[in-house]
């Protein structure tokens, strides 16, 4: 590997979201979501209600009828680069680019689900995750093709049967990784428009989640999320390639 290409962590790292998500086996009461949301209010100021429309139709010639039905909060800090998403059976927390590195986005999901277990009752956690999205921007000549194979290491095998660039992708693969009892979805597709002019922009977003024997004590669970991080990083060096690397210098 050329002594020029960048090591981790890279000067311009190509991820525009990461997540923590915490999802519990219960279903918390309406009353209990809204108290939680409040106290989110003042570090994120701005709060949007999740709600979803049900209609019904009386098929012996009634009326139709259109309920709503709460579904979370979704709120935002004044800059909008930080976000808590409150839902009836669990959290997640997430940090837009620019990103701010992993202690600052695990100390913020720790606080939220401190919060989170203060004021919703609940039995145990049935899933943990870990997300990151990354877009890598391939700048590119009008029209030029691109081989995602010199970018990514996981992708599309593409029969040979035109001149034309790709208009779209989506490979998926889900799979056990060697840390116990974790397993990893990699998801990568072109952005469809493109966010830059003259660029392709390629999607590999990584989720590293855990839906069997979840640590209860608290001090446990943030270890155990802690201790898969080596593995989140190697996942994605995995799927890179070293022209991939020269772009996040």
């Amino acid at each position: 590997m050329s002594a020029l290409i960048p090591k981790p962590p890279y000067p311009k790292p190509p991820i525009t979201e990461g997540v923590i998500h915490l999802a519990v086996a219960d279903s918390a009461p309406q009353e209990q979501l809204e108290k939680l949301a409040k106290r989110f209010i003042q570090e994120y100021p701005q709060e949007e209600v999740l709600a979803a429309m049900q209609f019904m139709i009386d098929t012996t010639g009634g009326a139709a009828t259109a309920t709503q039905q709460l579904e979370g909060y979704r709120l935002k800090s004044a800059d909008q680069a930080d976000i808590v998403l409150v839902f009836p059976d669990g959290v997640a927390t997430a940090r837009l680019a620019p990103y701010l590195g992993w202690e600052y986005l695990r100390d913020r999901g720790r606080s939220a689900w401190s919060e989170w277990r203060r004021t919703v009752t609940f039995s145990a956690l049935r899933r943990v995750g870990i997300r990151y999205i990354n877009r890598i921007d391939v700048p590119i000549k009008q029209a030029e093709i691109i081989d995602i194979d010199t970018y990514l290491r996981f992708g599309p095998r593409v029969p040979d049967f035109s001149k034309h660039p790709l208009g779209g992708y989506l490979v998926q693969v889900t799979r056990p990784t060697d840390l116990e009892h974790w397993s990893a979805s990699i998801t990568t597709q072109i952005a469809v428009p493109p966010p830059l002019v003259n660029h392709v922009s390629i999607i590999l977003d990584i989720d590293v989640f855990r839906i069997e024997q979840i640590p209860g004590r608290e001090a446990d669970l943030w270890d155990c999320i802690e201790a898969v991080r080596p593995m989140k990083n190697a996942i994605f060096e995995s799927c890179i390639t070293d022209e991939a690397r020269k772009l996040f210098e």
